[in-house]
């Protein structure tokens, strides 16, 4: 079952994900330690300028998180033949007591990146990015559901 090529990419795509949002994480702790609008120094200079980077990481790691939502539904359709039982994705899904939580978590997953890429568009229109302690912030509750969901 393992095997699957499908399952295979779903663990992959979660792990890498997760190492994506933990690098962020680490930059985020360092943002939200260091940050001071007023100040021109070369240490806010290298944050205002790592936080573009570390924004479009995000990007394409929460997209990689709705290819993952999707592909994961899919999967559980596809694999209905392999359950005695199991006639379509919901009875994959209630094989195992962790199919419908896991579900339940790339949903949640993928809103709440949703969620940031909003704030981080409306923060990236403002001249002294208003929201970006918040958003920084909300990434850092962000990291325990992607490893809980790269568990699960």
């Amino acid at each position: 079952m393992l095997l699957n090529p499908a399952i295979m990419a779903l663990i992959l795509v979660s792990f890498v994900v997760l190492l994506m949002l933990l690098v962020a994480a680490g930059f985020a702790i360092h943002l939200l330690r260091f940050w001071d609008m007023a100040s021109g120094s070369e240490r806010q200079l290298r944050l205002e300028r790592r936080t573009y980077l570390i924004s479009t990481l995000l990007a394409w790691a929460f997209a990689a998180e709705l290819v993952s939502l999707l592909l994961y539904v899919y999967n559980a359709e596809s694999m209905s033949g392999q359950f005695v039982g199991a006639m379509c994705a919901t009875g994959v899904l209630n094989v195992n007591a962790w199919g419908w939580p896991t579900l339940f978590l790339k949903v949640a997953v993928f809103f709440s990146g949703a969620t940031w890429l909003t704030l981080n568009a409306l923060d990236n229109r403002g001249y002294d990015y208003p929201l970006i302690r918040l958003k920084y912030g909300l990434l850092l509750l962000l990291v325990p559901l992607v490893a809980t969901e790269t568990w699960l």
